[in-house]
């Protein structure tokens, strides 16, 4: 099981069912398309800023663009280990 690393767009955050949903922007035949992504976050998540400020899942918001690390496993699925917020939505 190894990390994984995607840049993409914040579509929602659930805290509470600690999902987080995103797209991916992809180009395919010079056509951009967007791919949603399900993910399920670690009780032990580490999101911070791009300058190593330490954030909670409340600071990420829809349309913020992130970098997710994330592993795959059987069990779980893609499972969120780490969230850097690489630009915020004013």
């Amino acid at each position: 099981m190894a990390y994984q690393e995607i840049d993409v767009q914040v579509v929602e955050v659930d805290s509470f069912n600690r999902h987080l949903v995103v797209k991916q922007r992809n180009i395919k035949d010079g056509k951009v398309f967007y791919k949603i992504i399900k993910l399920r976050l670690d009780s032990n998540i580490l999101v911070s800023s791009t300058g190593n400020q330490t954030l909670s899942i409340a600071d990420i918001k829809k349309d913020d663009r992130v970098t997710v690390d994330y592993i795959k496993t059987p069990q779980t699925g893609c499972l969120v280990k780490g969230i850097t917020v690489l630009s915020a939505k004013q």
